[in-house]
C-alpha cells in the first residue's frame, strides 16, 4: 500500500527511471554471479543473463554447476518482479 501511494506520487519520468534503474542492477547482478560462480568471460554471463531473465529459453552457455543451478534459481524469481 505504501509502495503505490509512494509510486503514485513519482512522475512517469521518475518511475521510468526506477525501472531502468532495478533492469540495470539485475543484469549487473546476473553477470557478476555468472562469472564468479562459474569463471565465464563477461561476454558469456552477459549472455546467460539475458536469456534467462527474458526467460527465452536457450540452452546454457556452458553446463552450469550445483551452484550455478541455484543462482539461476534466484536470478529467475528476482526477474519475475
Amino acid at each position: 500500500m505504501l509502495v503505490c501511494a509512494l509510486m503514485g506520487r513519482l512522475s512517469t519520468l521518475a518511475r521510468f527511471l526506477i525501472a531502468l534503474s532495478l533492469l540495470l542492477l539485475l543484469i549487473l547482478i546476473g553477470t557478476l554471479g555468472y562469472s564468479s560462480i562459474e569463471g565465464w568471460s563477461v561476454g558469456d554471463s552477459v549472455y546467460m543473463t539475458f536469456i534467462t531473465i527474458t526467460t527465452v529459453g536457450f540452452a546454457e552457455v556452458r553446463p552450469l554447476s550445483s551452484a550455478g543451478k541455484q543462482f539461476t534459481i534466484v536470478l529467475l524469481i528476482l526477474s519475475a518482479g
